[in-house]
């Protein structure tokens, strides 16, 4: 029955963070996956069989470990003589000051409240995560399953949507157009152009020797790119139609092409994701393609600068963990806020760097030099593990969106993406269960 239900229970539980995990102001849906992540990571804690991991998965559980003790460390109170000495604090102290009231212990974190509750949204990733590395039963080609069920209920929405009107949209402040189980179509079209590399992926499944097999896996995994792609264009996303381009190339590397051709690919999608980005210097195009129909890219400029010069303020310690909003308002001038505000920086990495200060960017650096590590271990590897090279490629694509948005604050794309570094910390492992298409070649030497 634990096997059965360790199978199962990841795919059921990333299913569901497609279907109600598409917005972080869905409060009870946000409080559903939060107490499933939390009952998923018990399940993994108790039923994890004793094995050595592998370095990698180390390695990445090392880095998340980190990242937590940031988060209490933040929480930590400090006295007054500590916390008064920290950069950006003089204006805490002069209000306690103007009240002649008594400087009270305070956390390094501006806005705890906040701090513990980004805790929380983080509970999905986490425990995606941690049930992949920790749960060999788990089959990663039954978690690309409800990754494709999921996101075919996603463009099923969002063809209603768009052809029905606005009563087929789950949230009430939303985009126009196709935005499927989301708030924000640019999110579903992160969706959908992550599908990408696993569609191709599906096309090279296939047990050596059952040709009906391999025919029937290509025809499926054409058929459902098909789909992803009439998605794309449903969801009037032009940021999410540029990014396609470079991953589609990209993920030409996956079909059983010469070696040559396959870096061809590499190399054709590395001049389109060059050429994207010059054509963002367009301002009459990267105002579609960065800011939808609401916030152009001048907006987004404004903001970035804004946070440069509060990070400037309050470096090296950061402000908190979830404080953007709150502090960015802190330092808007009155006289030109209107009745739209900034509620995120429109740039993650951006924003971490604002909230955690020096501790967050080596965090992040690392976390980097782990990744390029695994991607470098996965495409050298003579091991034709189809799910963890698709992998590589959908997790480029969302670390490439989170520059310019934040997709990874919502539970259906940090699932995925905790998905992707499992997939790839894992790889190579002999507890993992692989896909009898995927398994690489083996060579016998007569004497």
């Amino acid at each position: 029955m634990n096997q059965l239900a360790a199978k199962w229970i990841v795919p059921f539980y990333v299913f569901l963070c497609l279907v109600v995990g598409g917005s972080n102001r869905g409060i009870w849906g946000s409080a559903v996956l939060q107490v499933g992540a939390a009952l998923l990571i018990g399940f993994a804690a108790v039923f994890a069989k004793p094995r050595d991991l592998p370095r990698s998965a180390r390695l990445l559980l090392i880095l998340v470990i980190a990242s937590l003790l940031l988060a209490v460390l933040q929480l930590a109170p400090l006295s007054p003589e500590i916390w008064t000495q920290l950069p950006g604090r003089a204006p805490i102290r002069e209000g306690y000051e103007a009240l002649e009231a008594s400087l009270p212990w305070l956390p390094l974190s501006l806005t705890p409240f906040e701090t513990l509750q980004a805790a929380f949204f983080a509970l999905p990733f986490l425990a995606v995560l941690v049930a992949i590395v920790l749960l060999p039963q788990v089959e990663l080609r039954w978690v690309v399953g409800a990754l494709v069920i999921g996101t075919l209920a996603n463009i099923a929405l969002g063809a209603l949507q768009s052809t029905g009107g606005d009563h087929w949209k789950i949230y009430s402040i939303t985009n126009t157009g196709a935005v499927g189980f989301f708030a924000n179509r640019n999110f579903l079209g992160t969706l959908l152009v992550v599908n990408i590399p696993f569609a191709v992926a599906l096309m090279g499944w296939g047990r050596p020797g059952k040709k009906s097999e391999g025919v029937t896996f290509k025809v499926a995994g054409a058929a459902y790119l098909l789909v992803i792609l009439i998605g794309i264009v449903l969801n009037r996303s032009l940021a999410a139609a540029l990014i396609a381009v470079p991953v589609s190339l990209a993920s030409l590397a996956l079909l059983p092409l010469r070696l040559n051709w396959k870096w061809y690919a590499v190399g054709m999608a590395a001049a389109v994701a060059v050429a994207a980005a010059l054509l963002l210097t367009n301002s009459p195009v990267q105002s579609q393609i960065m800011s939808g129909d609401e916030v152009s890219i001048q907006t987004r400029m404004v903001i970035w600068s804004q946070t440069l010069r509060i990070v400037s303020d309050t470096f090296p310690f950061g402000t908190g963990l979830g404080s953007f909003q709150d502090i960015y308002a802190f330092y808007e001038d009155p006289a030109l806020v209107g009745r739209f505000y900034v509620n995120n920086a429109h740039n993650d990495y951006l924003e971490l760097f604002l909230e955690t200060g020096l501790p967050g960017a080596l965090l992040i650096c690392g976390f980097f030099v782990w990744w390029a590590a695994g991607v470098r271990r996965v495409w050298r590897s003579s091991n034709a593990d189809l799910i963890a090279k698709a992998a590589t490629i959908a997790s480029a694509a969302i670390l490439a969106h989170s520059i310019v948005d934040y997709p990874l604050r919502t539970a259906a794309i940090s699932s995925i993406f905790a998905f992707c570094l499992a997939a790839m910390a894992t790889f190579g492992s002999s507890a993992r269960s692989v896909h009898p298409g995927e398994r690489g070649t083996r060579h016998v030497r007569i004497a």
